[in-house]
């Protein structure tokens, strides 16, 4: 059984690998916010959690950075809010609580195609302020093609929890 995972989610708008959620939580609740007051809310249609017997147990390792946004950086700031991962590398570049849900219409009398965000979604924490997901561990901006600071800093992570 592995006892570490590590996910990259740098340059990049959506992760090509998401753990799903079932493999480390044990519950299908979200937290809904309504104006100030975020709203723990069951989601009937989920699918339900694996038996603890399945589920990952080991340390979740997710490497970050300013190029980490959209989906992979909502995904980010949901592991570290739940305590499901440390992250690890710099800031994300999108922000940990942002506006979404682009709704598109024709102005009456001029007939112009206009837009504007519907929502804003809050991180599961409840922090609303417009800043990127922040890592537990921050390493160098990667330096070249052959040096990733940010994957050496997990890999070291790992080993050192490792049992000799």
């Amino acid at each position: 059984m592995y006892r570490s995972m590590t996910v990259k989610m740098r340059i990049m708008r959506t992760p090509t690998m998401i753990a799903y959620h079932g493999l480390i939580a044990s519950n299908t609740t979200v937290r809904q916010s309504s104006r100030k007051t975020i709203i723990p809310k069951q989601i009937p249609e989920a699918e339900p959690p694996y038996a603890a017997t399945q589920r990952f147990n080991g340390q979740i390792y997710v490497l970050i950075g300013p190029e980490t946004f959209s989906s992979a950086a909502d995904l980010a700031v949901t592991l570290q809010d739940h305590n499901f991962a440390t992250l690890i590398g710099q800031e994300t570049g999108g922000l940990a609580s942002s506006y979404g849900d682009f709704v598109s219409y024709d102005l009456g009398h001029s007939r112009l195609r206009a837009g504007a965000s519907a929502r804003f979604f809050v991180r599961p924490n409840g922090d609303r302020s417009l800043q990127g997901a922040k890592p537990h561990v921050t390493v160098a901006a990667e330096i070249g093609p052959s040096s990733d600071p940010a994957l050496s800093k997990a890999l070291e992570l790992i080993r050192n929890r490792m049992p000799n």
